[in-house]
């Protein structure tokens, strides 16, 4: 199908899912970045970022959040947040990029920055399960 609809986004998609399966990191990064530049999409800069992230590029993935900051103003888009293997929660885009940022901000030792995004994050999306776990776990190291 790809080949007679070589951009389709369904199929694009569906491939994608298929390189994070088989744990191609790299390719996916580089596929999600061609889909992002081919549909100005941000909820794929998302999965950018995400994937930056994981493989430890600070740098990409600060530029990459630098730059969904500078395009969710708005946005009403949500993306799917994997809670385990086989869970995951829809959660707005907004509430995912300053999960993200709160991630980077613990990484980077810096608490105070990790605990305002992770209030963000909570403010946008409440019910967001990953970002109540990990805004407790902040508040619960800086007690011991």
């Amino acid at each position: 199908m790809l080949t007679r609809r070589p951009n389709d986004e369904k199929f694009l998609q569906l491939k994608a899912l298929c390189l994070q399966e088989a744990g191609k990191g790299m390719e996916l990064l580089d596929f999600y970045n061609k889909l992002y530049a081919s549909t100005g999409k941000i909820t794929y800069l998302y999965q950018v970022a995400t994937i930056q992230v994981a493989a430890g590029d600070n740098k990409g993935a600060s530029a990459s959040v630098k730059m969904l900051e500078e395009k969710m103003i708005n946005n009403k888009d949500s993306v799917d947040f994997m809670l385990s293997e086989t869970e995951k929660q829809m959660v707005p885009l907004r509430a995912a990029v300053y999960n993200v940022k709160a991630y980077m901000s613990a990484q980077n030792k810096d608490l105070m920055g990790a605990k305002k995004n992770f209030e963000l994050a909570l403010k946008e999306f409440p019910d967001f399960i990953a970002a109540q776990q990990n805004y407790m776990r902040l508040i619960q190291g800086g007690r011991q």
